[in-house]
């Protein structure tokens, strides 16, 4: 029998399999909160890509950095519009993006789990 955990992923399992029934890509991003705890370490992000990897095939996901170069204008944005990005989803000031000077250090975190230079440059985009 699963416990919560267990549960919860097998639930995320599923949806992104059924996910993929309808889409092309699966695509992840960079930003902090939706790698939990505001985490955008490199081995936090490639642990995420390489999971669902596993699930649905490299050649399914994908990269987009969602990166703003304007965080004060980002942090203003998110005050004014909490109706639309509500702070107990994890939407305040403080919010942690991967910065594009990351990719190669990613990429080489991919190729040290064994990915090949065809599933990065299709990862990529």
């Amino acid at each position: 029998m699963l416990g919560p955990d267990g549960i919860f992923k097998e639930l995320k399992k599923r949806l992104i399999e059924k996910a993929l029934s309808t889409l092309a890509k699966q695509v992840h991003n960079g930003v902090g909160i939706f790698l939990g705890e505001n985490d955008i370490s490199i081995t936090t992000l490639a642990d995420h890509i390489d999971y669902v990897a596993q699930l649905i095939g490299p050649e399914h996901v994908g990269f987009g950095l969602d990166y703003p170069f304007d965080l004060d204008g980002l942090d203003r944005v998110l005050a004014a519009r909490k109706d639309i990005w509500p702070e107990h989803l994890g939407y305040r000031s403080g919010m942690k993006f991967m910065a594009p000077e990351a990719l190669p250090e990613l990429t080489d975190e991919l190729l040290r789990r064994k990915w090949s230079d065809d599933h990065i440059r299709g990862f990529l985009g």
